[in-house]
Formats: C-alpha cells, sequence, structure tokens
C-alpha cells in the first residue's frame, strides 16, 4: 500500500530500504501510510526519505501512548511537511466544523477569507484561486478528503482529533481556533 500512495520512487534501488523504513514507522496503520506515502510521493532525492524517517521517529508525543502513539506520529509529521503560506492555520480551522461534516468548499474559502488566514493583499478573486488551491494540497495530502456531497470537502475524524490535538501546543494557537472558542489549554 506505502508503494501505491508513494508512487515508483520508493521503488528505486537506493531509496527502497528507507521508504521501507518509513512504511515500517507507520506501523501498518492504514491512515498514517496513506498519508504520509502521499506526502512523499513522487520524492526522488534519499535525503529527503532519511530526513522523513528521522523526524517520523522523533515526532513521537511523551504523553500519547499504543495506537494512538502510532498514528499521530505520522500525522503529525505530515503536518509539518506542509509547505506554503497559511496552510498550516488553514488546515487547523478546518477542525472547526463538527465530526463528519462536509464543508462547502466556497464556504470555507470564504471563511479563511475573512478569518485573514488568506493574503489580505489579493482581490478576491485572486484570494478565491488560492483557497481552492489550498484546498488541492491539503487533499494532495490526504488531510482533507471528498465530502459527502459535490463541493464539499471534509477531515477524517482522525485526522480531525490530530489537528485540533496540534492546535493545542502551537505556540501562536491560531487565531481563528482562539477567537472560536475552541478549548486549546
Amino acid at each position: 500500500m506505502f508503494t501505491k500512495n508513494a508512487g515508483e520512487v520508493a521503488s528505486l534501488e537506493d531509496i527502497k530500504p528507507v521508504a521501507e523504513a518509513v512504511a515500517r514507522e507507520c506501523n501498518g496503520l492504514p491512515l498514517p501510510i496513506i498519508i504520509v506515502g502521499a506526502a512523499m510521493r513522487g520524492k526522488a532525492i534519499l535525503e529527503l526519505w532519511k530526513d522523513a524517517l528521522n523526524e517520523l521517529r522523533r515526532s513521537e508525543p511523551d504523553y500519547i501512548k499504543g495506537i494512538e502513539k502510532d498514528v499521530y506520529k505520522p500525522l503529525k509529521w505530515s503536518y509539518n511537511s506542509l509547505q506554503g503560506k497559511n496552510i498550516k492555520p488553514c488546515f487547523l480551522y478546518c477542525s472547526l466544523f463538527p465530526k463528519d461534516f462536509s464543508i462547502e468548499v466556497s464556504e470555507l474559502v470564504q471563511c479563511w477569507m475573512a478569518e485573514g488566514l488568506i493574503d489580505e493583499h489579493l482581490n478576491s478573486e485572486d484570494s478565491f484561486n488560492k483557497g481552492i488551491a489550498i484546498i488541492e494540497n491539503l487533499k494532495d495530502s490526504c488531510l482533507l478528503e471528498d465530502g459527502t456531497r459535490k463541493d464539499t470537502v471534509k477531515m477524517h475524524d482522525v485526522v480531525r482529533d490530530v489537528a485540533i490535538w496540534i492546535a493545542s501546543f502551537t505556540e501562536d494557537r491560531c487565531k481563528s481556533l482562539v477567537r472560536s472558542g475552541i478549548g486549546l489549554s
């Protein structure tokens, strides 16, 4: 399953042993394998794989035990791997929606714009396009998935739990999460 999500690059001779070690860090759990595989898809630089393996090994929260640790560790790593301006706070914002909730894409982007999570110097069309790009990036990273209706997205329950956990420990504590009154302490 890992090779399917990471792509052919995981089968390259020099990368394969490290890719297998990365997959082992996911403990055979489907959701972490899918998310980590998607994050590494197409990365043909051995050092990136070694760095991912090291980060996965180090991202273990001390107070989470058992299966939770096995799931949270790769998801936290995937979150840390997100690149691009404002993508992390936009991801965390999605955890404000109820469990199993299908979020209208246009509504989500409008919320991000209203919260100032998308560059305020862009015109409204460019801001909306940027929001769509962020959503697609999060879907490509398997941190968001298609919702139950057309033009909607949702968070897997476990991903949502990890997002709430991450938000509770980030230094800036995403301003929209604090304003929304979510319990972060």
